[in-house]
């Protein structure tokens, strides 16, 4: 920003509820714009998302959708569906989600499914095992589909 001037702008709305489950219940549309970053080679664009989460007993169904006009994204078209599931009486989550995008100046359609299990050992510290499977994965088309397995930690302070 402060040598090249270019910029990422943002507006989000959203809905909540009630204010102490807005991260469980909510609807949140964001509008966004970002600068051509020269020296990156990559041209400017704007875009939306749309995103809504509800929690109905122990289950949490999401939605998610997104699309861009430039700016650079791996995947210009994006929706995406799934639920979580609490555990331990709410305090681990079982999830997973279904996603279907496409690369921009691509037709050809990616599907990706993700399976997880977010552990909560303490209060302050969880780890995630996932499982990720690809189909046609857009930006790569001589791969028909791969399989990524992953562990995700999050630290809160």
């Amino acid at each position: 920003l402060f040598d090249s001037g270019e910029t990422f702008k943002h507006l989000a709305i959203g809905w909540s509820p009630d204010w102490d489950d807005r991260y469980d219940q909510a609807v949140q549309l964001t509008f966004w714009q970002v600068d051509d970053r020269e020296e990156a080679g990559v041209e400017g664009g704007q875009g939306v998302a749309l995103a809504a989460s509800f929690r109905s007993g122990r289950w949490r169904p999401f939605f998610r959708a997104g699309y861009s006009d430039g700016g650079g994204p791996s995947l210009d078209r994006s929706l995406g569906v799934g639920t979580g599931y609490d555990t331990r009486d709410g305090k681990d989550l079982l999830g997973l989600g279904l996603n279907w995008g496409r690369a921009p100046g691509s037709s050809r359609n990616q599907y990706t499914m993700e399976l997880f299990y977010r552990y909560d050992p303490t209060d302050f510290f969880q780890v995630t095992p996932i499982v990720q499977y690809v189909a046609n994965p857009a930006r790569d088309p001589d791969t028909d589909d791969f399989l990524v397995l992953g562990l995700r930690a999050r630290l809160v302070f």
